[in-house]
């Protein structure tokens, strides 16, 4: 599962909103 979330957000960070998702989904991982 850690694979395929760290995919996601690997696409996930190629959008504008990927830190506003990061932080929705990943709290725990600051930049």
């Amino acid at each position: 599962m850690d694979e395929r979330l760290k995919e996601i957000i690997q696409q996930l960070v190629d959008h504008p909103l990927a830190e506003v998702i990061e932080l929705e989904v990943m709290p725990d991982h600051v930049h």
